[in-house]
């Protein structure tokens, strides 16, 4: 007996699921979009980010002092990630499969969704003690400048500026660049390169 899709990956109680008219596996079962179409993934991040490494020789080396401050803060493993491929084919699929109504993935084997412990232990990242948070929609291009200045050493210029609230990362990156970490560098210096 050949399962079809729509009995591979309906919800079996859909009863819960008060958006299902207009979510894409409806489309789907519908007919509507072909369940081949993959979704086009919008990556915003700056990859000059991610020229800065830990272990790639043909990246900027991050000097043993950045290193024992990020391993301190607790971002060292995150720098040791760097840039990520995104496979818009598994994004399309987690897509199709994730229910808003119960913050789940429904698979034919049950549900599973992503705890806060999953990305702590996949990133390296403490959960806990104080949460660290930034409220950066709000910031103009004033706030920005003197964020930037007192925390990365540098004042941006305004053509650094997406928009009148948004700074380019790859003028911070640029600005990174231009530094050279040494053990003779004052300790501003390298907790702002940090």
């Amino acid at each position: 007996m050949t399962s079809t899709y729509r009995e591979l990956y309906e919800p079996q109680d859909p009863s819960i699921l008060m958006s299902q008219q207009t979510h894409r596996s409806e489309l789907i079962y519908s007919g509507k979009i072909d369940e081949d179409e993959t979704l086009r993934v919008n990556q915003l991040t700056d990859n000059i980010f991610w020229t800065f490494r830990i272990d790639d020789p043909t990246r900027v080396r991050l000097h043993p002092r950045v290193l024992d401050i990020l391993y301190d803060m607790g971002f060292y493993h995150v720098a040791r990630f760097g840039a990520m491929i995104i496979d818009c084919h598994l994004i399309t699929a987690l897509v199709e499969r994730w229910r808003l109504e119960t913050h789940t993935f429904h698979f034919p084997i049950g549900e599973a969704t992503v705890t806060l412990q999953d990305v702590a232990i996949i990133w390296g990242l403490h959960i806990d003690g104080e949460p660290l948070t930034i409220d950066e929609h709000h910031y103009t291009a004033e706030e920005w400048s003197w964020y930037c200045t007192e925390m990365l050493g540098f004042t941006p210029l305004d053509t650094d500026f997406k928009s009148k609230t948004r700074i380019k990362l790859s003028a911070i990156s640029s600005h990174l660049l231009d530094i050279v970490i040494s053990y003779d560098t004052d300790q501003e210096t390298v907790d702002q390169y940090a």
